[in-house]
C-alpha cells in the first residue's frame, strides 16, 4: 500500500535509533540538512498514540479490563489466556474505538504535524511463531490509521516498539514481560530486519527515498552510507532523571541546563511526569491543586524549547483511560491541552519557555 503521507520508519530498540524516512516522488529537490524530510515544517511536533498496538495496561486500565484481559500483564498473557479467536475479537474492537478519524483531526488542530505510531512485530503476522501469543489483525487497522494522518496532512512515524524475542525485560511496551529478553539472537535480528524491510517497501512503494536496512551493536550511523534523512530517537524522563532535584525551580533549572540535543536528534518520548514521591505533593499534585497548573505550563514549554534546538519532540501519550484512578493529564496530551497545561496550538509553545 503506498501511505500517501510523509512517513518514516523508526526503530526505539536502541537507545539511539535509526530514522528511515519517505520523500513524496514528486519531490526532486534534495532537502537541506536541518529540513530533512520536512517537507513544510521547521520541527518534527508530535505525540505518541500508544496503547493502540501495544496495548500498556498502566495508562490503558479500562480499556484493558473491557477487552477481557483484566488481570493479565501484556497482550502475550491475555491472548494466550482468552484463545487466539476471542482474543482476536477482543483487539479488534479496541483497534477500531482507541484512535478513531476524530483524533487525528484533533491533533492537527492543535498545531501538531505528526503522529509516532508505536507497533509490535507482529503486525506481519507471518513472523509470529507458532508457541508465541499475539493478536492478528491489526495491519487494517494501521492502513486506516495512516490513511486518515495523510488526509488531516500530518507526518506519520511506525515506531518498531516491541521485537521479536522482546529487547527489555519484565516491559509491557514489549508486548511479553519477560525477565530474559530473548531479542538478542541472530533469529530474532532476523525477524526484526525482515519486518524492517517489508514495512519499509510498504512505506515506499513506489516513491523515490534513501535507506539502510540493517543496524548492529554500537553506534547505527556506522551502518549507513548517508545520514541526509537520519535522525536520531532519544527519549528524555526528567522524572526518572535524580539531577530533577525535588522542587518547581530544580526542575525547570535541569530541563533548561542540563540536556541539549545532539545534531539531527528527536526526542520521541517524553512527559509532564515528576519523581513518584513528588507527583501528588502540595507542590506538585493535580487534584486540588488548580494553582500549580501555570508550573506545568512552564515546564512543558521549557522541555520543547530545548528538544527544538535539534530536530523536535513527540510526546507520550496522546490519550489515557483509566477513569476511576489514572487522572494524571502528565502523560496525556490531549488532556493536558484539556486542563490548560499544554498551549492549544503547540508550534507557539516554545515561545514561552522560561529558559
Amino acid at each position: 500500500m503506498l501511505y500517501h503521507s510523509s512517513v518514516a520508519l523508526w526503530s526505539t530498540l536502541a537507545t539511539a535509533s535509526m530514522v528511515m524516512a519517505t520523500l513524496p516522488s514528486t519531490h526532486k529537490e534534495k532537502p537541506s540538512v536541518s529540513r530533512r524530510w520536512l517537507l513544510g515544517d521547521d520541527k518534527i511536533r508530535g505525540v505518541n498514540l500508544g496503547s493502540l498496538f501495544i496495548v500498556e495496561e498502566w495508562f490503558a486500565k479500562d480499556e484493558w479490563a473491557s477487552m477481557g484481559c483484566k488481570g493479565y500483564y501484556d497482550e502475550w498473557s491475555c491472548v494466550e489466556a482468552l484463545g487466539q479467536e476471542a482474543a482476536d475479537a477482543a483487539f479488534d474492537t479496541h483497534w477500531k474505538s482507541w484512535i478513531t478519524e476524530d483524533d487525528i483531526t484533533q491533533i492537527a488542530s492543535y498545531g501538531l504535524n505528526t503522529i509516532r505510531i508505536p507497533v509490535g512485530f507482529w503486525i506481519k503476522e507471518d513472523l509470529v511463531l507458532s508457541d508465541e501469543y499475539y493478536p492478528r489483525g491489526g495491519l487494517k487497522y494501521l492502513d486506516r490509521l495512516v490513511g486518515w494522518a495523510s488526509d488531516a496532512g500530518l507526518y506519520v512515524i511506525i515506531d518498531l516498539h516491541g521485537g521479536p524475542g522482546s529487547q527489555s525485560p519484565n516491559e509491557e511496551f514489549t508486548g511479553h514481560g519477560t525477565p530474559v529478553p530473548g531479542f538478542f539472537t541472530a533469529a530474532n535480528y532476523e525477524r526484526a530486519n525482515n519486518f524492517l524491510e517489508w514495512m519499509t517497501e510498504r512505506i515506499h512503494t513506489n516513491t523515490s527515498y534513501r535507506t539502510g536496512s540493517n543496524w548492529g551493536s554500537g553506534h547505527p550511523e556506522t551502518y549507513l552510507n548517508d545520514t541526509t534523512y537520519l535522525y536520531f530517537d532519544d527519549h528524555v524522563y526528567w522524572k526518572f532523571d535524580s539531577r530533577s532535584g525535588t522542587n518547581k525551580t530544580s526542575y525547570i533549572n535541569a530541563t533548561c541546563d542540563l540536556y541539549r540535543p545532539e545534531a539531527d536528534v528527536v526526542v520521541g518520548e517524553f512527559s509532564l511526569s515528576v519523581a513518584s514521591d513528588l507527583q501528588n505533593t502540595d507542590e506538585f499534585g493535580l487534584q486540588g491543586h488548580p494553582e500549580n497548573i501555570p508550573w506545568y505550563t512552564d515546564y512543558f514549554a521549557a522541555q520543547v524549547s530545548i528538544y527544538e534546538t535539534s530536530g523536535g519532540w513527540i510526546f507520550w501519550n496522546w490519550k489515557c483511560n483509566w477513569i476511576n484512578e489514572f487522572n494524571d493529564w502528565r502523560w496525556c496530551y490531549k488532556t493536558a491541552v484539556e486542563a490548560g497545561a499544554i498551549p492549544k496550538n503547540a508550534s507557539t509553545a516554545a515561545s514561552l519557555s522560561p529558559c
